[in-house]
């Protein structure tokens, strides 16, 4: 578990004291919060350059950008990695970002206005499809407004994990 140190070169080996965020005083944790924390910083890195990239091109586009599942990384229980049976909210919480060109922002007043407004609402990924649906103009049977949070439908709902179990019971 935790192989975070295989996710970056070593020039971006930048973390390397006690995080101050984590209880757990180990050097074990402190090898792994480093290790996760230049991970991160290395990943952004990436997604920053492929912004770059893509906002090079002047044209009307975007990047949206969200990881799989994320990680307790000592935040809130002694463990690293990602387990179903214990579940905590940093195994759920991921990033999400979503990058426009001022050139799409022009043609899409509403998506952006939409964005804007619900970038604060809890979302659940397993409705990507309907918000990618808004992003790239395409209908399909079964597209819901209300689950698109680029969508002024859009709705919150309630997040349910594995076996029963619910993100805002954790």
């Amino acid at each position: 578990m935790g192989l975070y140190k295989k996710r970056y070169p070593e020039a971006f080996n930048y973390f390397s004291g006690v995080n101050e965020r984590t209880k757990f005083k180990t050097e074990y944790s402190k090898l792994k919060v480093n290790e996760y924390d230049n991970a991160v910083r290395y990943n952004d890195f990436v997604v920053r350059r492929i912004i770059e990239m893509v906002k090079g091109e002047n044209k009307s586009s975007f990047v949206v950008y969200f990881s799989d599942h994320g990680d307790e990384v000592f935040d809130t229980i002694d463990f690293v990695g990602h387990h179903g049976s214990k579940a905590t909210r940093p195994m759920h919480d991921v990033p999400f970002i979503a990058w426009f060109s001022e050139r799409y922002k022009k043609e899409n007043p509403a998506l952006i206005a939409a964005a804007f407004k619900n970038v604060k609402q809890p979302y659940a990924l397993e409705d990507f499809t309907h918000s990618f649906s808004d992003l790239i103009k395409v209908k399909f049977k079964g597209v819901d407004s209300t689950k698109s949070i680029f969508n002024k439908e859009f709705k919150v709902k309630t997040r349910q994990l594995r076996q029963g179990r619910f993100y805002d019971d954790l």
